[in-house]
This record gives C-alpha cells, sequence and structure tokens, in this order.
C-alpha cells in the first residue's frame, strides 16, 4: 500500500515541475524530442512494435507450455508444478 502511495505522489510532483517548466519556459512542446510531421510514423511504429511484442511473448508462453508438457511426460516435478 506505501508503494502505491509513493507512485501517485511521484507522479503528482512530476506533474507539478513539468507544468512549472512548461509555464516559465512559454512553450508548449519544450520537451519534444521529434516534429509534428513524425505523427504518422510513430503509429505504424508502434503498431509494429505492438504487433512483433505480442508474437514473441505468445512464442515464448507456447516454448514454456511445451517444455513444461515434456517435464510432465518424463515424470519431472518441480515445486512450481505441484499442488497442494
Amino acid at each position: 500500500m506505501l508503494l502505491a502511495s509513493e507512485l501517485i505522489v511521484g507522479e503528482s510532483l512530476i506533474g507539478v515541475v513539468l507544468a512549472a517548466v512548461i509555464t516559465f519556459s512559454g512553450r508548449d512542446a519544450l520537451l519534444a524530442l521529434v516534429s509534428n510531421g513524425f505523427g504518422t510514423t510513430s503509429l505504424w511504429l508502434g503498431g509494429i512494435t505492438f504487433v512483433l511484442l505480442l508474437v514473441v511473448l505468445y512464442c515464448w508462453i507456447m516454448q514454456m507450455e511445451s517444455q513444461a508438457t515434456n517435464q510432465n511426460e518424463h515424470g519431472i516435478t518441480s515445486s512450481a508444478n505441484v499442488r497442494k
């Protein structure tokens, strides 16, 4: 519970700091790393990254499931597989 409240307070402090920096600088996009024309490219990059991440995670889960099945076929049990 304490960690959650620390994260909330930390986020609030960062928001206040960013608001102060933007206010005193007079520019809306003070921390912008790319121009406005990067919007379409960023959508494509984000979508491709998301799909690749889904494929990698799916393959990883299938590999873990295959290993668990092989262990069960050979009679190998681990403490994580044993239910009490």
